[in-house]
């Protein structure tokens, strides 16, 4: 996920195109599911305030209100989430900083709910984690594995043999032992 979020390789790195579409659904699931569940855009929320703030009275407070209702009517139609998708993968790829670049975009789409739940799965998956306990417990069995026993095991096997062992959950797999 986080490759098709980098906007530096978006689609460069899949071993085949199935791969990648499998991960487009997979992305367009997530975007559909935060937009469902995100709050409402800054901007709104933002416009209210200021509403609030520079009213003189309840009158001028609900004329306000009534003018930003009529603004939003007649703004642009909601993109859709298969069009924000759809833009961003197909738009150039980057060669500036991948969180410069999705803070830039952020900053450019404060209006459009869509644009900004995919800057929330963009930060998601692109930050990395803020301890080492993975890593660590990743190297805990390697060595585990790579013990008196196994001293010839090659390093290419014993990287697959991790990487199983640390993606079979992650897909889901049930072993019925």
């Amino acid at each position: 996920m986080a490759t098709l979020l980098d906007p530096r390789f978006k689609n460069c790195y899949f071993r085949s195109p199935d791969a990648q579409k499998k991960a487009e659904k997979k992305l367009l699931q997530l975007l559909k599911t935060e937009v469902a569940t995100g709050p409402v855009s800054r901007q709104n929320s933002m416009e209210l305030v200021e509403v609030a703030a520079h009213s003189e009275g309840l009158e001028a407070a609900f004329e306000a209100v009534k003018q930003n209702a009529r603004r939003n009517e007649e703004g642009p139609v909601r993109e859709t989430e298969e069009d924000v998708l759809k833009n961003f993968l197909n738009s150039k790829l980057e060669s500036t900083g991948c969180l410069a670049w999705w803070q830039k975009f952020e900053a450019s789409s404060s209006n459009c709910k869509v644009k900004l739940a995919l800057c929330k799965l963009a930060k998601q998956y692109l930050t990395p984690p803020p301890t080492s306990t993975n890593c660590e417990r990743l190297f805990s069995v390697a060595g585990q594995i790579m013990d008196e026993k196994r001293a010839n095991l090659l390093p290419d096997n014993l990287e697959k043999i991790l990487f199983l062992r640390e993606n079979i959950l992650v897909t889901n797999y049930s072993l019925d032992w």
